[in-house]
């Protein structure tokens, strides 16, 4: 098996994490490098499912 590098982007709500992912994968993509990208909690079906109830100002 292969080692590859995990990159992890930390910081608070609203810090500009989600854009830096972005710009990452676009440059990966750009380069032709393979890559997976995941964010907790997400990355699967059910998952972005509890994300959303999380992120939701609505939800109780």
């Amino acid at each position: 098996m292969s080692k590859k590098p995990v990159i992890v982007f930390e910081g608070i709500e609203g810090s500009g994490k989600s854009l830096h992912i972005l710009n990452v994968a676009k440059y990966l993509k750009k380069k032709n490098i393979d890559f997976i990208k995941v964010r907790e909690p997400g990355g699967c079906i059910n998952s972005e499912k509890i994300r959303k109830l999380i992120l939701d100002k609505k939800s109780n």
